[in-house]
């Protein structure tokens, strides 16, 4: 699994859009840093996309939103809704391997 997926999928569990803040009080430091490493560029990645393809987005990763209920809430379809939060998923992995060097 890629870090860009990795990062992602745990701020998906937390059900909120990333931030710097540290998950992992426990972690040894040398984790505790990387994770909030990954946490902060995945944040910069969510800020650099377009509104639209943001909104979009947290909506359906992070309140859990159906596709419908995105649509509505933004003023589209359910399809227009699918296809915005694809869209939006490849702009975020691209922007966040941009952010990591690679």
């Amino acid at each position: 699994m890629s870090r860009f997926h990795g990062a992602l999928r745990e701020a998906r569990k937390a059900r909120k859009p990333p931030t710097a803040a540290p998950s992992l009080p426990c972690a040894p430091p040398d984790q505790a840093v990387e994770a909030r490493e990954e946490r902060l560029r995945l944040a910069r990645a969510l800020a650099s996309l377009p509104e639209a393809y943001r909104e979009a987005l947290i909506l359906r990763e992070y309140e859990g939103l159906r596709y419908a209920e995105v649509g509505q809430v933004l003023g589209g379809s359910e399809t227009w809704a699918r296809v915005t939060c694809f869209r939006a998923r490849r702009m975020l992995k691209e922007a966040y391997l941009r952010l990591e060097g690679g």
